[in-house]
C-alpha cells in the first residue's frame, strides 16, 4: 500500500500486522549519539520511549519488535526520502520493508488500551547504542515492527518527532553512561627558563599533550624529567595516550661567571671596583620551617610546620593541626616548595648516608631529633552507608524501586503503594561495638506518609522515631 510513498513528515510513526500482506507498515527511527555524549563513554543502560497515541482494527495484544538497521553494507538511509522499498533516491532496500538485524534488540507487548507513554529497555539496546557512539557513522538507528506481522490485523501509532501539538510526547532516548575521568599533568621548570603550558594541566582519557622547554637567554636546558625518569636535554616532550596522572620538570643549565676577589683596596676614584662575591649562611629561626610559599614570610596561613615538633622546633606552637591538615596544598611541592616532589631525585649531603624514609633526622647533622612518618597524620572517618541496593538492607511486602531520582543516594529508592498492605524495609551495618550517630536518606514528596516510624535497635533496647517524608 503506497511502497513507493515517503513518509517522513507525518506526524505519527506506525507499526502495522497485516495477514493479508498486502498493508504492513514499520518505522525507522534514529536519535544522535555521537552529538550529545562524551566520545569514550561507557553506556550502562538506555530506555526509549514512545508516545501510544492510536489503535486500528483487531484488538488483541501487538508484540512490537526493535531490530538495528543493517549497517554493512550500509543503510544511511534519509528521513525525506525513505519509503518502504527504498531507503534514499536511488537506492534500494535488499528486501522491500528495510534491512536489519535478526536480533531483537527490545521487546514490548502493547495492548490495545491505555494511550500512553511506551518503554522499550534491554541489555541489547545498549549495546547498540554503545555501537552507535563509538562507530558514528554507522548510526542507521532502528527500525519498529509487529513482530507477528503475518497473523491478524494490529495497528499501533506512535507520536514522531514531527508532532506539533505537545512537544513532550516527542520519541525520547534516556542513556545512562559513565564518563572516562580526567587526568592531571603537573609542569614544573627549574630558575633559568620556562615550559609551556605550565602548572596543573587537565588531560582527557586517552588524550594527548604536548609540553614546550625554553631556556632563557644565555641559559641551555641541562634535563627534563617526566615522572622522575630523564629524558635528556630535549626542547618537547609529548604524553600520548594518557590514562593516569603524570609529572614533568624542566631542568636548565646557567653559565658559570665568577670573578676573582679584590687583592688591593678598592678605590672607586681612579677605576671600578671588579665584582666581589659574598657566602652568608643563614641560621636565623626561619631556617628551621617547613613552608616556603607565596604566602606572607613564606609561611602557610601563619602556621610554620607541616609534621610535629620532633622537639627542636624554633617555634614550637605555630604546626598545621586539626581539620587544617586536609587542606592539601600545604603537602604539594607545586606550591609548598620544601615539600617531597616526587618527580626529582634527592641525593644525600656530602659524606651523608640517604635520610631513613619512615624516620628522617629534623636536623642532617644531628640525630638526636627524628620525625615518626609512620604515625597516623590525619584520620578520616568517611562513616558506615547501607544503601538500599546493598546485601545489609531487606524489605517486605510491595515495593517499586523508583530510579533515577536526584534527591536519593545513588539516584535509587523504594516506595510503596498509598493505602497498600504494610511492608517493612530494614537494614544491617556491620558495626564493632561503640557509640554511633544514626542518620537515614530519603525522597521527599507531599504525598508521602508523615509519620513513617524509623526504630533503630540497640543495646540498650529499640528507639522508634517517626519521620515525616
Amino acid at each position: 500500500h503506497e511502497p513507493d510513498t515517503p513518509r517522513g513528515s507525518i506526524q505519527t510513526l506506525k507499526t502495522l500486522g497485516d495477514s493479508s500482506d498486502n498493508y504492513k507498515q514499520r518505522s525507522i527511527i534514529k536519535f544522535d549519539i555521537a552529538g550529545n555524549i562524551p566520545a569514550g563513554s561507557t553506556i550502562t543502560s538506555v530506555k526509549l520511549y514512545l508516545y501510544y497515541s492510536r489503535y486500528l482494527y483487531d484488538t488483541e495484544d501487538a508484540t512490537i519488535d526493535i531490530h538495528k538497521i543493517q549497517q554493512d553494507p550500509a543503510r544511511d538511509w534519509v528521513e525525506s526520502e525513505a519509503t518502504w522499498n527504498i531507503y534514499k533516491t536511488g537506492s534500494s532496500w535488499t528486501s522491500a520493508g528495510g534491512d536489519y538485524s535478526e536480533t531483537v534488540s527490545a521487546s514490548k507487548v502493547i495492548p490495545y488500551s491505555p494511550y500512553g507513554w511506551i518503554e522499550w529497555a534491554s541489555s541489547q539496546l545498549a549495546s547498540d547504542v554503545q555501537d552507535f557512539l563509538d562507530n558514528p557513522s554507522t548510526n542507521y538507528g532502528w527500525i519498529l515492527k509487529d513482530s507477528n506481522e503475518g497473523t491478524g490485523k494490529r495497528l499501533r501509532r506512535f507520536r514522531s518527532r514531527s508532532y506539533a501539538i505537545d512537544l513532550t510526547q516527542r520519541p525520547k532516548l534516556e542513556v545512562t553512561y559513565a564518563t572516562l575521568p580526567d587526568h592531571i599533568i603537573t609542569a614544573t621548570a627549574g630558575f633559568g627558563g620556562s615550559i609551556s603550558p605550565s602548572g596543573t594541566v587537565v588531560v582527557s582519557q586517552g588524550a594527548s599533550q604536548a609540553f614546550s622547554i625554553i631556556p632563557d637567554p644565555g641559559n641551555s636546558i641541562e634535563d627534563v624529567l617526566v615522572d622522575g625518569i630523564s629524558q635528556g636535554a630535549i626542547a618537547s616532550y609529548e604524553f600520548t595516550n594518557v590514562t593516569t596522572d603524570h609529572y614533568i620538570t624542566a631542568v636548565f643549565d646557567l653559565p658559570v661567571e665568577c670573578s676573582d676577589l679584590s687583592s688591593v683596596p678598592l678605590s672607586a676614584i681612579k677605576h671600578a671596583a671588579p665584582p666581589n662575591i659574598m657566602f652568608v649562611l643563614d641560621d636565623s629561626g626561619s631556617m628551621d620551617w617547613e613552608f616556603l610559599t607565596e604566602d606572607t614570610d613564606g609561611k602557610f596561613q601563619d602556621y610554620e610546620y607541616v609534621f610535629d615538633n620532633p622537639g627542636d622546633n624554633v617555634y614550637a606552637g605555630d604546626i598545621l593541626n586539626g581539620r587544617n591538615r586536609k587542606k592539601w596544598k600545604s603537602q604539594w611541592s607545586g606550591y609548598n616548595r620544601l615539600y617531597y616532589d616526587p618527580s626529582v631525585t634527592y641525593e644525600p649531603w656530602p659524606t651523608l648516608n640517604d635520610a631513613d624514609p619512615d624516620s628522617p633526622q629534623s636536623h642532617p647533622m644531628d640525630g638526636t631529633y627524628t620525625l615518626n612518618l609512620n604515625d597516623i597524620y590525619y584520620l578520616f572517618d568517611f562513616g558506615i552507608v547501607v544503601d538500599d541496593l546493598d546485601t545489609g538492607f531487606t524489605k517486605t511486602g510491595d515495593w517499586t524501586a523508583v530510579e533515577a531520582h536526584s534527591e536519593s543516594y545513588l539516584n535509587h529508592f523504594w516506595e510503596t503503594p498509598a493505602g497498600g498492605a504494610p511492608s517493612t524495609a530494614t537494614w544491617t551495618p556491620s558495626l564493632s561495638e561503640g557509640d554511633y550517630d544514626v542518620y537515614a536518606w530519603w525522597g521527599s514528596a507531599d504525598h508521602y506518609f508523615t509519620a513513617v516510624p524509623y526504630t533503630i535497635n540497640h543495646a540498650a533496647g529499640p528507639t522508634t522515631v517517626p519521620v515525616a517524608q
